[in-house]
Formats: structure tokens, sequence, C-alpha cells
């Protein structure tokens, strides 16, 4: 009987320790007023909001920790194709293939961390040998032009089908989902066979000297598509040639991408041609005012959302205010499709007078994920930031705000995008617009 009160108490604890942990975040803002305050509390989401759809910058690529290989079609904003340019180093030093050498078989295989879109639609991927130099200790952005051989080197079909779900069990070892490339035999044995014994595959550097590298890219896919984050660096990744020579059959070596080959990636958003006539007239004819009825948040250097609280000093003008919570309310649109392809979390950055960003102070850097919020409820279709420090310290402070700028997070090595409904739509829901909720006391 002793041991059940114990416990009943303990259980009670436990659960008084959890609801007051789960209130924490909610706290922020309510503990530095006094308590005959709290009572006093409002709310409004009248504040005015100007918001529209700029291109995004093209971003660092190089080195990545993932890499992204696809390619989309999204209805509403066109199509975007991701390659992926890297190195590979033999496996071992002094290389030799023996004499009379038969190749068998060669593939790239790149196991793969992330998926984004439909694995029942194939993609076109082609793959090739780079015509220039890519240097680990250099800067590759998104939208860089690789010169290429022009000599596509897959075998057979160039349609895969990603299958992110599929462990391997070879040998009582668990293999990563990965994709497995079929190469043409007569390349390999002409670019690296022809070299057994020779100074190029005497170590890392000559080889690197001698072979620029390879770029993957998705050419086509049907319908929506989808992409694929390959970790090119997983001991699963790589190109294995099978062969026998005049002594032994069933012979196998690997080449690798390690820490010291470069990886980068590239996007192409192809001018947005494909994209619907309003995204259009919006972010590449600049029209502002657009930003009424609906927001574009595209990764992989597509677009961002600038946005400004005009009025929210003046709503506070000549009051004494404490801003207990202000959250940005985002409310998507679209059918099925949109929210099947929707970016799983976006983030916002406080603009700079020189265009620059800077951590918000309600980032998650400083304020941890559970409280900065962002991620996509895809029950209630909406994002929410919270936004609280920051309209407190535009409130109080004299300083001139240049406003801040949404993005899909992580945008460099995540796919997703979004649409998001305006700040005064007349074809949607006005209740569902983009707005800032304030919940705040007036002090005495």
């Amino acid at each position: 009987m002793k041991k059940s009160i114990i416990s009943l108490i303990a259980l009670v604890i436990t659960n008084l320790l959890i609801i007051s942990c789960s209130k924490e975040s909610d706290m922020i803002g309510l503990e530095i007023q006094p308590p005959s305050d709290r009572l006093n509390a409002f709310f409004t989401d009248s504040a005015s909001v100007f918001a529209y759809t700029q291109l995004d910058d093209s971003i660092r690529t190089d080195n990545l920790s993932l890499n992204v290989v696809g390619y989309l079609n999204d209805r509403l904003m066109g199509k975007t194709q991701a390659g992926v340019a890297f190195e590979i180093i033999p496996s071992s030093r002094n290389v030799k293939f023996g004499e009379e050498v038969v190749v068998d078989s060669a593939f790239l295989t790149i196991a793969y961390k992330g998926f984004y879109g439909d694995s029942t639609l194939g993609v076109s991927l082609g793959l090739y040998e780079l015509n220039e130099k890519i240097f680990i200790d250099s800067s590759y952005y998104s939208n860089h032009k690789f010169k290429l051989i022009n000599k596509n080197l897959i075998s057979g079909s160039s349609t895969f089908y990603h299958k992110p779900s599929t462990i391997e069990v070879v040998d009582n070892v668990a293999i990563l989902p990965n994709i497995k490339i079929p190469i043409n035999k007569n390349w390999i044995k002409n670019k690296i066979i022809s070299k057994s014994g020779e100074p190029e595959l005497s170590d890392d550097v000559s080889f690197k000297e001698y072979f620029n590298g390879l770029y993957l890219i998705a050419n086509s896919s049907t319908n929506g598509g989808n992409m694929a984050m390959l970790d090119l660096k997983s001991s699963h990744s790589k190109l294995e040639i099978h062969y026998k020579n005049s002594e032994k059959d069933s012979l196998s070596y690997n080449f690798v991408v390690s820490d010291k080959c470069s990886r980068t990636n590239t996007f192409d958003h192809l001018n947005f041609s494909d994209a619907s006539l309003q995204f259009q007239q919006q972010v590449l004819n600049n029209d502002i005012s657009l930003g009424k009825e609906l927001l574009y948040l595209k990764s992989m250097g597509g677009t961002k959302v600038y946005l400004k609280f005009p009025n929210v000093k003046e709503m506070f003008a000549g009051q004494r205010v404490i801003i207990n919570k202000a959250e940005l309310v985002m409310s998507t649109y679209g059918d099925a499709f949109s929210k099947y392809y929707a970016a799983e979390n976006i983030t916002a950055n406080k603009v700079r007078e020189d265009s620059t960003y800077q951590f918000l102070p309600d980032d998650a850097v400083h304020m941890g994920e559970l409280y900065f919020g962002g991620n996509f409820d895809r029950n209630k279709n909406e994002y929410r930031i919270r936004l609280t420090k920051y309209i407190q310290n535009l409130i109080d402070s004299d300083d001139e705000d240049y406003g801040i700028t949404l993005f899909v997070n992580g945008r460099a090595v995540k796919t997703g995008s979004i649409a998001l409904i305006g700040t005064n739509p007349t074809t949607r829901p006005f209740e569902k617009r983009l707005k800032l909720e304030i919940t705040y006391s007036l002090l005495n």
C-alpha cells in the first residue's frame, strides 16, 4: 500500500513537471509582468502586413552534408532541376588491374538519407565526365554552369525509380537505400583500366590531376517529379568496377568520395518559364501588389518572401505595452498536390540596412526550435513563427526597421516549396490571410 501511494505521488509530480515544461514557451513575456497585470491581456490580429515575393539569390552549395539530385514540376512555380558535381578517388594506392582485363560491369552506387516527392515516378538521369577541375577549397554557388564532356556515361535505360524505404542486407550488413547506376563498360576500360599501374592511379592527388570528376543531373521527370538527398560520403557510395583478368575471375575495385573530394550542387529553375502567370507577374515583373493574393516560397535558390509591419509601432503609441506573444501565421494555398510537396519548415531572418541578414532575437539559435516554430502543420495547413521579441523591440526602439525575409529552412540541402495565402486576399477566405497575431498587456 505504501509503495502504491509513493508511486502515485511520483506520477502526479511527473505530470505536473511535464505540464510546466509544455507551458514554458508560452510564459515568455508573461514572466516579466507583475502578477496583478497578467489578467490585463488583450489580443489583436489587425496589424497591417506588407509582403511580396522576391527571387532568391544563388546559394553556396560546396561540400554540404547532403547533395540534392532530382527534377520537380510545380504547378504554380514551374520546374526545378538539380545536379551534383563531385570528385572520386581510388580506395587504395598504386592500383593495378592485371593483364588481359575484361570489365564485366560497373556501377555508380549512391546512398541517400532523404527523399522528397513521389517515389512511384521515374526520373531521367544523366552522368557526365567533368571538363573542368573542381577544388575542395573553392567556393561554388548553385547557379554555376559546369563544363562537361557531352557523353552520357549511363549504360542502358536512363530512367530510374527511387526506393527510399528499401534497405538491402548483403552478407549480414544492412545497406542504406541507394540508387545504382550502370556505367558504360568501354568508358571504364578506356578511362580507368588503361591506367593500371601508371602514375595516374598511384595516389589520390595524381588521380585528381588526371580525372576531373563526375556530374550527375536529372534531366526530366513525369508529373510532379521527385528529389533525392544523396549521401556521397557514405561508405555505401562508390564507383564499383567488376572485372576479371588473366589470373582471376570475379574481381572488383572501388573508387570512393572522401573528405578529400569536392562536392557541389547546381540548381536551375529554368527561368520560371513554366510557372503560373500570376507567379511570373509578381516575381519576374515585380508586381508587388499581388502579394495580397499569394506569396511563394521555393527552396534551392528559388524564391523568398519579404515582409514588414508598417503600423505596429503606431498601434501602441503612447502606451506602456508588454508583448506576451506575437506569431506570424501563414496559411497555405493549394490542393493535395501542393500539400504533398510542401516544405517541412520555413524560417525568417531580420534584414539589415545593407540588405544582408541577421538572426531574429526569437530565432531557434537563441530560443530553440520549439519556441521559434516554422514547422508545417498538415492538419491546419499552416506555418507559425514566433516573433515576440522582434515585435517588442520594434515597438520600443527608435531604430529604423528594414523588415524580415522568409525562406525555406535549409534551402541548400532541403527541397520543397509552398504557396501562402497573401495579406489581403480577395479570392480566398480573409481569415486565412497572412497575419500577425499579438497577445499583449498594458501597464499602468
